[in-house]
């Protein structure tokens, strides 16, 4: 299955909104759509997760020296929470978001929200169910109930709980057995409380499931307060972002007055980890000037 192509944005029309986003804000800064807070870009450090293997001290002192303020954590490798709020504050920045073991968050919701809490997050996000536990319609709904109840012990703590899609949760609940007319999203969407869980879309692989991100979005703005904005090719296969062809206006647009405090540039398998951490930073901050969204 191909990603669902849009017209997008190429790569000279990125630049020259990096361009009249400077004259803008050197003519009196970016003016927000009425009633939106500016939203906060980050890094998703999956996307450096080799260099965060060898050193988490030097890899955030690196992202930040790249002109980030936010980053959004995929596993503390060799730190402890308390060592990773340390490095955080050293550096400047501040991890708003992390995303958790689903087993663990299933098993051991208690130590999972305590280590958020003393990392220093808002939100501990879902973002993979192993394939062996999500095989039917049953499964899923037992995830629900299972984000329901990290979300209420997130809730106790001053947190929330998040779930991250892939493109499976818009397949048939049940893998290959007797369809049950029901897609994992469906069930999550209504099965999960929204006081309890949010949700962190991620466009490609939404649209890798040939999903229109904005409508997903657009639906119920207020259960999307996180955002994976990740490029493709024409050929439907990840791009740097700013390099590919994903035209964003329509899913920022769909936050309305309600949705996306946080947004993150994220590549799966970068060539270059740096090198794309350092060309997504102005890119992410001009996509989202240029839809009034006035990054922070």
């Amino acid at each position: 299955m191909t990603v669902k192509i849009s017209p997008g944005l190429s790569r000279r029309t990125l630049l020259a909104r990096v361009g009249a986003v400077s004259a803008a804000v050197l003519a009196g800064g970016c003016q927000p759509v009425a009633g939106c807070a500016p939203v906060r870009t980050g890094l998703q450090l999956y996307s450096v997760r080799d260099a965060m293997m060898i050193s988490v001290p030097q890899t955030l002192e690196r992202v930040a020296m790249l002109g980030y303020g936010a980053v959004e954590f995929a596993g503390y490798f060799d730190q402890s929470p308390v060592q990773i709020a340390g490095l955080l504050a050293a550096n400047g920045l501040v991890a708003p978001s992390a995303h958790v073991d689903a087993r663990q968050a299933r098993l051991d919701p208690a130590r999972i929200v305590a280590d958020g809490v003393a990392a220093g997050h808002d939100y501990l996000v879902i973002a993979w169910i192993p394939p062996e536990d999500r095989t039917s319609l049953s499964d899923w709904q037992a995830w629900a109930d299972v984000l329901n109840r990290f979300g209420e012990a997130c809730r106790s703590a001053g947190l929330r709980c998040a779930y991250h899609n892939h493109d499976f949760e818009f397949a048939d609940a049940n893998a290959g057995s007797t369809p049950s007319g029901l897609t994992p999203w469906a069930v999550l969407q209504a099965r999960c409380d929204p006081q309890l869980v949010a949700f962190e879309i991620d466009t490609y692989w939404a649209g890798r499931a040939d999903q229109d991100a904005a409508a997903l979005v657009a639906a119920a703005p207020e259960r999307f307060p996180l955002c994976h904005i990740k490029d493709h090719h024409g050929d439907g296969s990840m791009a740097v972002l700013g390099e590919g062809m994903a035209d964003f206006g329509p899913v920022l647009a769909a936050r309305g007055a309600a949705g996306f405090v946080q947004c993150y540039a994220e590549l799966d398998n970068p060539d270059q980890p740096f090198g794309f951490a350092a060309t997504a930073q102005p890119a992410l901050r001009a996509l989202l000037q240029a839809n009034r969204a006035c990054p922070e």
